[in-house]
């Protein structure tokens, strides 16, 4: 849920959002990472890839190559995001 503010009116839009809080909930417990590590690349995924259209996924695994099963992490982030988005 998202909140509209342009041309002096304010509306509520009820687009579905997926956070990066709640992909750490998910994930914290399934991969033996350190939160600030797997927030970070939560945080390029979600802002830099789905947001903002800066980095490719491509990008975000070379970034991290030193991470194991970043594939894996890569791919249940994106599910969880589009699960969010239904």
């Amino acid at each position: 849920m998202s909140w509209n503010f342009k041309s002096g009116k304010i509306s509520l839009n009820s687009k579905k959002t997926c956070t990066v809080d709640e992909v750490i909930d998910e994930l914290k417990n399934k991969y033996n990472l350190d939160i600030s590590t797997l927030s970070e690349i939560v945080n390029d995924v979600l802002i830099k890839h789905f947001t903002e259209h800066k980095m490719q996924l491509e990008d975000i695994k070379k970034k991290y190559a030193n991470v194991n099963n970043i594939d894996e992490i890569l791919q249940n982030i994106v599910k969880i995001y589009k699960e969010k988005q239904e």
